[in-house]
């Protein structure tokens, strides 16, 4: 029997990030429903109304909640108020997926560039009570994922424009998993999820020993480090579900039933 997490306030927050237009979306959806394009319900915390799910990782059943953020906000000043609150939502994730079209080099360019260097950026640099991490930042889980696979295929199919060869080169460089998908590939998207489950739990643990191995040098017990992380994990995960919460309230996406929808970033 599969190892179940302790609370809800165990799940795992994932932001699938990259320009507008690359199937984000259609990403997240195909994953938590098996469907492109629904409309839920978004005050549902779990369930198939929401975009949360529970998901097998090697015996231990996490649960996810995955959040799908523009890149062009980000880079786009005159898009501030948005931008502030995607800067939250980035900050607070345990995990990043960063997407890209990999019929569109521009979208490559941008999240292994821009985002990435962003993403990077707004890590939270302590773990409170001025406890700072060793290397200057949280660890966090990452895996680079580009999309579309099934556009190089049959009538009416288009060139790629970014190798494998190059982004696997990128992926490598910065220690993160490289996957290509078929965005009507549910299995495939669901191994990319697994996949950084593994380097959130990683991320994690070295967070964890980091902050471990600090306070021991200062003075302070195993005890003290562990219940500090404890609270600090809490609040974030409090503070993450009113921001997507907030969110939410900014899409269209609001109706109570999981219902064709035509395709929108």
């Amino acid at each position: 029997m599969p190892n179940l997490p302790d609370s809800v306030w165990d799940t795992l927050k994932i932001v699938v990030l990259g320009e507008s237009g690359i199937g984000k979306t259609s990403f997240t959806d195909k994953v938590v429903h098996d469907a492109q394009y629904v409309r839920y319900d978004p005050t549902y915390l779990f369930g198939k109304h929401g975009n949360q799910m529970a998901m097998n990782v090697d015996g231990d059943v996490h649960y996810i909640r995955l959040d799908d953020v523009s890149l062009t906000p980000i880079r786009s000043p005159e898009h501030g108020a948005l931008s502030e609150q995607y800067a939250t939502f980035i900050r607070d994730a345990d995990g990043v997926v960063l997407l890209y079209d990999i019929t569109d080099s521009n979208s490559y360019d941008a999240i292994t560039e821009t985002g990435w260097e962003y993403v990077w950026s707004r890590q939270a640099k302590s773990w409170g009570r001025g406890w700072d991490f060793p290397n200057g930042h949280k660890k966090f889980g990452c895996v680079l994922v580009g999309n579309k696979v099934d556009l190089l295929q049959g009538e009416g199919s288009v060139k790629r424009q970014v190798s494998k060869d190059l982004a696997e080169e990128w992926a490598s460089m910065m220690g993160v998993e490289h996957f290509e998908v078929d965005r009507f590939n549910r299995e495939a998207l669901e191994d990319v999820v697994r996949a950084l489950v593994r380097s959130v739990q990683w991320a994690k643990r070295r967070n964890l020993e980091d902050i471990r191995m600090t306070k021991i040098k200062s003075g302070a017990t195993t005890a003290v480090v562990q219940g500090s992380i404890h609270d600090q994990q809490i609040q974030k995960s409090k503070q993450f579900l009113g921001l997507t919460r907030l969110k939410e309230r900014l899409t269209f996406r609001t109706k109570s039933k999981p219902k064709p929808y035509g395709p929108y970033e």
